[in-house]
């Protein structure tokens, strides 16, 4: 997540734990070697919420290779490999890093 926040920026995150009461602070660790004591300091915040159902989504890279192309938006072949994929992306917006959107 810290190459995503900006400098001297604030970010949200969601993580799966114990349900302790709006506004404690928490400290995360993460274990670098079960054989060594170290240990990095993996996050810190305050709780600002709970919500038992909350929905994670991820953004994700899909491959494919233009078909068309009209000013800025653009035809995309080979990037779903079944009509299951397809059907979950009907109506969505796709845009690419140069801002080409399809």
């Amino acid at each position: 997540m810290i190459k995503y926040t900006p400098k001297f920026g604030y970010c949200y995150a969601l993580f799966y734990g114990p349900l302790y009461p709006i506004g404690t602070s928490f400290i995360g660790f993460r274990d670098l070697d079960d054989k060594a004591s170290n240990f990095r300091l993996a996050a810190n915040g305050i709780v600002i919420e709970l919500d038992h159902n909350f929905i994670v989504s991820k953004k994700i890279k899909l491959v494919g290779s233009p078909f068309k192309i009209y000013k800025n938006t653009a035809f995309i072949k080979d990037m779903f490999n079944s009509e299951l994929e397809v059907s979950r992306y009907e109506g969505a917006k796709i845009k690419t890093v140069s801002g080409i959107r399809g």
